[in-house]
């Protein structure tokens, strides 16, 4: 089955009412993989799911989920209506509900937002110790606390969140030592749940042809599906990935008809690549 054939079975899946292929399909359209992401759709499905929820999964859960996806929108009722599921999600002691509800406020009420996550991170290190740190290091809320945040993150051994974040600490090399490598490394754990990390993995890995990743066909993979579906960026740093001098990935060849089709969907900045990819 390809990419484009799971996509349509899923869509239909949950057209037809399945309610594990809702929750499916709401994770992809926020994720990306299978299907591109689109947080309108996501918030769409995420409705439904909430109406129809699988007999394994927690409907408590779910609203968490919906919270923090209507709390997204440029829509202000759908902000508050979402803030206001947050909001009673997390007085009820719904796991993952005060964190969703201190990202959510953590712009316009820092001071809460740190209440809460310091509240969450205890039952729900993985989640909150993350945007916490990210406070504590930019003394939002409260004083700044840099050396707590590594601190903590480093005390959560099993987060791939964490081990993003310190990838991120990493390579800006301030709070700790500057490694490119082990930047990879640790950004590439969390490039399983995270488009955003998986991108970068790609264009570090571009940029620093000496790094290497464990599992090159499990990156290659995932970056040739983003571009297949066109997500922003992707068929860019894709092809400087192949352009690059990384012998993990380096494909002259592949890079052209990649180029190819980048310009049949009306990127004119590569066509001079193009050209160059004719020439020779």
């Amino acid at each position: 089955m390809t990419r484009g054939e799971a996509d349509r079975a899923l869509h239909r899946a949950a057209e037809l009412g399945h309610p594990r292929s809702m929750l499916t399909l709401v994770r992809g359209l926020e994720d990306g993989g299978i299907v591109k992401r689109d947080g309108v759709a996501a918030r769409y499905w995420a409705e439904r799911a909430v109406a129809h929820p699988a007999n394994d999964a927690s409907k408590a859960g779910m609203l968490v989920t919906l919270g923090r996806l209507l709390a997204t929108s440029d829509k202000p009722d759908e902000r508050a209506r979402g803030l206001d599921i947050l909001e009673r999600t997390a007085q009820a002691g719904v796991f993952g509900a005060k964190r969703e509800l201190a990202i959510a406020i953590r712009k316009d009420n820092p001071v809460r937002a740190r209440e809460l996550l310091e509240e969450a991170r205890r039952p729900d290190p993985g989640g909150a110790i993350v945007p916490l740190a990210e406070m504590l290091i930019a003394g939002e809320g409260g004083p700044a606390h840099p050396k707590r945040a590594v601190s903590l993150l480093k005390g959560v051994s099993d987060s791939w969140m964490a081990k993003g974040m310190l990838g991120q600490l990493t390579l800006e090399g301030k709070l700790l030592p500057r490694d490119i490598q082990e930047a990879v490394n640790l950004i590439d754990r969390a490039s399983t749940w995270d488009f955003d990390a998986r991108t970068q993995v790609i264009r570090l890995l571009a940029e620093n042809p000496q790094t290497r990743i464990s599992h090159p066909e499990i990156t290659l993979y995932a970056a040739v599906e983003a571009a297949e579906l066109d997500e922003p960026g992707a068929m860019k740093a894709l092809i400087e990935l192949k352009l690059s001098a990384n012998a993990q990935f380096q494909d002259r060849p592949g890079a052209c008809k990649l180029i190819e089709t980048a310009v049949s969907r009306g990127d004119q900045t590569m066509a001079q690549r193009l050209a160059d990819c004719r020439a020779n």
